[in-house]
């Protein structure tokens, strides 16, 4: 499962481990999520070596707002 909008981070952390528990019902066992690095109050694993974010402008994209990437739009 893919986290692909959330207004901020401290939302879902404060909200997975009620979300967690009914994905592992349903047989998802994890979710990634855009960050810069390793989120506090979240267990799980943190690397660099995937999922870069590109942009154009000035403006860089917040983070858990992946709307309007490729990932989103065409699949992995």
């Amino acid at each position: 499962m893919q986290l692909v909008y959330c207004r901020d981070i401290a939302e879902y952390v404060r909200c997975a481990g009620a979300i967690g528990r009914l994905l592992i019902r349903h047989g998802k066992l994890s979710v990634i999520l855009d960050s810069n690095g390793p989120v506090p109050g979240l267990a799980g694993i943190f690397s660099r070596a995937r999922g870069r974010k590109y942009f154009k402008g000035p403006h860089r994209p917040r983070l858990a707002d992946l709307t309007d990437t490729e990932l989103v739009l065409y699949g992995p």
